[in-house]
């Protein structure tokens, strides 16, 4: 004759999270059961231990008891259905020990009363073929698991990124270090121009990388500028939605570009005075800065030997009054000033090396324009230099 287990359960369960339900938080249930037989003389007592994530449905248990006739010991695997957080029903499959090895088939259903406690019927069928009911109180109980920071550095190669496409530092290379890679939600790689614009962005979500890549172009297909200063920031998300932020500049080198077969330098970055061509009015650090651009340029341009370079200077138009106060503006004012800073800079070149005969100069002030006057963000760089190699 089968035997026919009813029990009265009492359930606790213990859960291990975190704030906001992150996606690797776990579950500790704890579950004890007490039962007694009201059909014939069997019975038994049983404890269990099981562990789940919570933002999926899948439970791993352990489970030991005493049915009156055999001590016995298992495990358990589930899958937890749940309804709006009123009803959940968690089918079950067990595999246990007592004189053998045997298979255990159950389901959990639990409604829920109110805060954590739920009201639980276990029913199922053991190896012997003996159904058993389980009838008890769960209770859960919250504790919160540490995560710690992230914690993590960042390098820059190469030292002369210039993506030109002439297959030489082409791309950049970020290489990460991350100290306790778990604790990662998503990072964020950023890049601001010298303006603090944002210039590119991109989100790694829900993966974990070890280096990241780029090819120095933004989501509409711009370049980043010629010796130009920007920021690297990389900024970690954890588990519990807290960031981490390293950051490192970047100084880009020459870009050498190819338009209609003609080779062209172009560089916002050097700096002039309001309305002067005198490098000497600057603050020291601003000097120095020039010095160092123009050094890399005179680099650069020390690889093509067999051109000659003509300088082209090009100002930011801020009369947009009418066409005609633009067009004196430009007359009046962008194009002898930006001659003479065309020439700063040849002279500038000549200082370190150049041959003088091979540069020439023109100033075309407002003309050309990259962008339009009324871009706030980048009209900046409309005030540039271009180096034209002509072979």
């Amino acid at each position: 004759m089968k035997r026919v287990f009813i029990l009265v359960q009492l359930t606790i369960v213990l859960t291990l999270y975190p704030q906001n339900f992150y996606p690797e938080e776990r579950t500790l249930s704890v579950s004890s059961s007490i039962s007694s037989s009201f059909f014939g003389e069997y019975g038994g007592v049983e404890a269990s231990l099981n562990f789940n994530r919570m933002d999926q449905h899948f439970m791993f248990g352990i489970f030991t008891g005493y049915d009156f006739i055999y001590p016995y010991a298992g495990l358990n695997l589930g899958y937890e259905i749940n309804i709006r957080d009123i009803v959940s029903f968690t089918p079950e499959l067990g595999f246990y020990i007592n004189d053998t090895l045997r298979l255990r088939v159950n389901g959990v259903l639990d409604f829920h009363i109110f805060n954590r406690n739920y009201i639980s019927i276990n029913s199922g069928i053991d190896g012997r073929g003996d159904l058993f009911i389980m009838f008890g109180i769960k209770k859960q109980t919250p504790y919160f698991l540490p995560v710690p920071l992230v914690n993590f550095t960042f390098n820059l190669s190469p030292s002369k990124f210039s993506p030109d496409g002439d297959k030489e530092n082409d791309t950049l290379f970020i290489d990460l270090d991350i100290k306790n890679p778990s604790s990662i939600k998503k990072i964020d790689f950023n890049v601001y121009d010298s303006k603090s614009v944002l210039f590119y962005t991109y989100k790694y979500d829900g993966k974990l990388v070890n280096k990241i890549e780029w090819d120095g172009f933004n989501s509409v297909g711009e370049s980043i500028q010629s010796a130009e200063n920007y920021l690297i920031e990389i900024v970690t998300t954890d588990l519990l939605n807290r960031e981490t932020k390293q950051t490192k500049e970047l100084l880009s080198d020459i870009l050498v570009e190819t338009v209609n077969g003609q080779r062209k330098i172009k560089i916002a970055s050097i700096v002039f005075p309001a309305d002067s061509a005198d490098f000497l009015k600057l603050d020291n650090q601003q000097i120095e800065r020039n010095q160092v651009v123009i050094l890399k340029l005179y680099e650069k341009l020390s690889k093509y030997p067999d051109y000659a370079i003509e300088i082209v200077g090009y100002g930011n138009l801020t009369r947009l009054e009418s066409e005609k106060s633009m067009e004196k503006e430009n007359r009046d004012i962008l194009i002898p000033l930006t001659t003479k800073r065309a020439q700063k800079i040849k002279d500038s070149l000549v200082e370190l090396g150049m041959d003088s005969s091979k540069i020439s100069v023109l100033g075309l002030g407002g003309i050309n324009p990259i962008y339009p006057y009324t871009d706030i963000e980048n009209n900046w760089k409309n005030r540039r230099v271009e180096f034209i190699l002509v072979k």
